[in-house]
């Protein structure tokens, strides 16, 4: 029998280090987990991405971890991370064996971004104000794209 596989990611700001212990303890599990965690760009001295990230862009990040997998995988988000978790398992319902949600909130009715806030973007960056400085590599980016197919 194949391990289950459980995928880990992390919070914002924070690298796959802060999930060291629980990757132990699960590859110890009776039965055995077949533990991945998610490391996104910008952490731990990797290069940042050169424009703000999306949220269709960090589901991709996880379908790619996951690929190998035959079977579906159960999700473990932190916080920021589990509105990626969600995207995923929304998106990706038949690849999602089970969602843990750890200090995270969840859009009851998810929804693109206010039309109004993304054309200021575009007359922002015009003017060569590319993103805020608080939250360089994520900023609001990430949630105001939390549009599900």
């Amino acid at each position: 029998m194949t391990p289950a596989s459980v995928v880990l990611c992390s919070g914002l700001g924070l690298t796959c280090a802060v999930w060291d212990r629980v990757r132990l303890g699960l590859s110890a599990a009776p039965g055995a987990y077949r533990v991945t965690c998610v490391d996104r760009p910008g952490l731990d001295g990797t290069i940042p991405p050169p424009e703000p990230t999306t949220l269709a862009a960090e589901v991709a990040r996880v379908t790619r971890c996951i690929a190998t997998s035959a079977e579906p995988a159960i999700l473990v988000g932190h916080s920021m991370a589990g509105f990626i978790v969600e995207a995923f398992a929304r998106t990706h319902p038949t690849a999602t064996r089970g969602v843990v949600l750890l200090d995270s909130s969840v859009e009851p009715e998810p929804r693109p971004g206010s039309p109004w806030r993304t054309r200021n973007r575009v007359v922002l960056g015009r003017w060569g104000v590319d993103r805020p400085r608080w939250g360089l590599r994520w900023g609001t980016a990430l949630l105001e794209d939390a549009a599900y197919a």
